[in-house]
């Protein structure tokens, strides 16, 4: 279902059918290291990438994966150097310069912490009540603009991995990552040591990931 999604996506925006690029040129889309979604190190890159690639499989299109820091990925869509970037999520600001496919996947997005430095648990209902903590973040990452109108302290890297190595190390507070993401690496970097990780248990987000292209 969500392959199909795409598929008619690609044929509607081209504008053109599936078959038409049979003996073209592979197509090329940027993404990132964001397992268990999209990575390098993961068989058929990441379960996203999987759908994308059989989307563009059914359309008889060839995707060719870049890999790339998410601020360089969404670089190269809005200027055209690739024709799509994923996964990401719709937000104000990228509504008016990119568009998007329909959702293809859904994300949760938490906090982070140790239970050690925080073992009552840490509770919240707006972002700016989270001022008084740093907090890791990403450049690129949908939340900069949220992060910054509410105040927060945001330390911001290239990785998520820098991240959890941050945090681990007692350098951050909190850590702002997509569930499934955090524990992938948590597990990954620190498997003895994953129970000493917790998450805040009112979500950050919870939004659809989709492909993104630049309108030039």
């Amino acid at each position: 279902m969500k392959q199909a999604v795409i598929l008619f996506w690609i044929i509607g925006f081209l504008g053109l059918n599936g078959g038409a690029y049979a003996q073209s040129t592979p197509i090329p889309l940027a993404t990132g290291e964001w397992a268990p979604y999209t990575s390098q190190a993961m068989e058929g890159y990441g379960v996203f990438t999987e759908i994308v690639s059989a989307a563009f499989a059914e359309a008889g299109m060839e995707p060719r994966y870049q890999f790339y820091p998410w601020k360089r990925a969404e670089e190269y869509a809005r200027d055209g150097s690739v024709f799509a970037a994923f996964p990401y999520k719709i937000t104000d600001e990228r509504e008016l310069i990119y568009d998007f496919s329909e959702p293809v996947m859904l994300t949760t997005g938490r906090f982070f912490y140790l239970k050690s430095r925080f073992p009552q648990g840490i509770e919240y209902q707006e972002l700016a009540d989270l001022t008084g903590f740093r907090i890791g973040g990403v450049l690129g990452y949908w939340y900069e603009t949220k992060f910054e109108k509410a105040g927060l302290t945001v330390e911001y890297v290239s990785t998520d991995r820098q991240n959890f190595k941050k945090l681990f190390a007692d350098r951050i507070d909190l850590v702002a990552c997509d569930e499934l993401v955090g524990w992938e690496l948590i597990n990954r970097l620190y498997p003895q040591k994953a129970s000493q990780f917790a998450t805040i248990e009112k979500p950050m987000n919870e939004d659809a990931l989709r492909l993104m292209i630049s309108r030039t």
